[in-house]
Formats: C-alpha cells, structure tokens, sequence
C-alpha cells in the first residue's frame, strides 16, 4: 500500500463554475487523462509513498495530517490559469505563493519521519540520472524531486501530450477557462489518498480541514 498527501480544491459542487468546468472537462478529456486519471484530480503536496515498518494509516499518517491541518489555517492558490508543465498541462498560481509553499514545506517535512525509504527499483523509476544535481539531492532525502525550492503548485489537467495534441489541449484549455481564469482558489483542507495495492487508482481515504491554530 501507498499513501499520498494531495490539496484538490475547486472540485466540490459548491465551489462553483470552476468545480463545474473542471467536472466537464473530465468528461472531455477522457482520451487525454488515461494514466492522469489514476491519481485522481488533486495537486500533489506529499507524493505517494511506502509508510515504515511497523507504523499504519490509521495509528499514524491520520493523526500526523490531522494535527497539521489543525495548525495550518487555509490558504489561496493565487491567479490560477493553465499553464504547460514540459508536457502535460495544469492549472497552476500565476503570482508569488508564499504562505502556500511554506503549507507544502511542512507537508514533506512534517510527514517525513513516516516515510520508508525508496527501494532501488523505486529509485530507478523516478530516473535519478536524468535529474539535476538538486532535484536529485531532493529524491535521495524526501523521496521526491520536486519539494521545497523546486517545488510547483499544480492541479493535472491532461497526460503528457506532444506535439498538435499537446497545442490542441492547450487551445482548449485556454478557451475553457477563459471566462474564469486567472482567480484565485481557496485552498481548505489536506486529503490522504490510499493506493491499497500497486497499479489500483488512489483514492480519497480522509480529508482534514485547514484550520487557523488556537
């Protein structure tokens, strides 16, 4: 089993026309989200990863989220529009974020000591030859590259696409959300996904709420 700590904002019913745009265009893109699809709408804050030995989701990952979230009050995902990621497109913050990248920050900090260290064939995967020097100091001391100062906010919208399809989506995307984007999302709570055996979709397990500390 694998765990993961996502942020999925915009998505319930009523957060409005965004929820409503994205609900549409996961019926639209169907084609286009094959292997997206599997990790589920969400923006990734503690990629998916083994628990140590001898700790469970329940005794341990739960009530560390739980405790977090009670004590990071809810933030904004600033000026959201989509934006091509080397591949695949997202939504993601067109202006500075800092009180979002400090919530992810203790996201992969906090959760750290929960986590087992990557097997060689888990390493392999993340193809640690083809990352920069950082990013691959990244893997080999939280599990992932992409944390910290190379860390980038972002809501999957497509797989990765090359050539006219990747423009196509784009062209889409963009006119989409046109009449919504850039604005600004709230950002309310931390969400454990559970990938309960290799291969199978994750899924929502428990969503903590954001709160302001008493």
């Amino acid at each position: 089993m694998r765990v993961a700590v996502y942020a999925a904002p915009g998505l319930r019913p009523e957060d409005g026309e965004l929820a409503a745009r994205v609900r549409e265009l996961a019926d639209a893109f169907l084609a286009r989200t094959v292997a997206a699809r599997r990790y589920g709408y969400h923006a990734t804050l503690k990629a998916p990863f083994r628990l140590r030995d001898g700790l469970t989701l329940e005794g341990d990952l739960v009530p560390a989220v739980a405790a977090l979230a009670a004590g990071s009050g809810p933030v904004v995902v600033p000026a959201v529009a989509p934006a091509s990621m080397g591949g695949f497109w997202a939504l993601t913050p067109h202006a500075p974020a800092p009180a979002l990248h400090a919530l992810a920050d203790a996201v992969v900090t906090r959760l750290e000591p929960l986590r087992a260290e990557l097997s060689a064939d888990e390493r392999a995967r993340r193809r640690p030859e083809r990352l920069a020097p950082r990013r691959r100091e990244l893997l080999d001391r939280y599990g992932y590259p992409y944390v910290l100062d190379e860390f980038r906010f972002h809501l999957t919208l497509t797989d990765e696409l090359a050539g006219a399809e990747h423009e196509a989506a784009g062209s889409e995307l963009a006119a989409a959300f046109a009449p919504l984007l850039p604005a600004d999302l709230p950002l309310s709570a931390l969400l454990v996904f559970v990938e309960p055996e290799p291969g199978a979709d994750f899924a929502v397990h428990s969503i903590h709420p954001l709160k302001e500390p008493r």
